[in-house]
């Protein structure tokens, strides 16, 4: 069988763009789940928002004179 040449030349060409993509994405994933694994063994400082809420419902308790209460309040950026 005789191949048509250019056709040849593409399918070689797909072949190997395939592969580069097919490459790349498993790099990506590959140092995506390390650099996940890395993150979760650092010890990252957690947010308490239940202290926020305490000296917020003290000084509203406090500026009331103990009357007030705390309904909800919103963090502005």
């Amino acid at each position: 069988m005789n191949y048509d040449p250019n056709l040849t030349i593409l399918l070689g060409i797909l072949v190997n763009g395939m592969i580069t993509v097919f490459s790349v994405l498993f790099l990506v994933f590959i140092l995506s789940k390390i650099f996940i694994s890395i993150v979760s063994k650092l010890k990252i400082k957690e947010d308490n928002g239940d202290e926020v809420e305490k000296a917020i419902k003290d000084k509203v308790s406090e500026l009331s004179g103990g009357k007030g209460t705390l309904i909800k309040y919103t963090k502005i950026s």
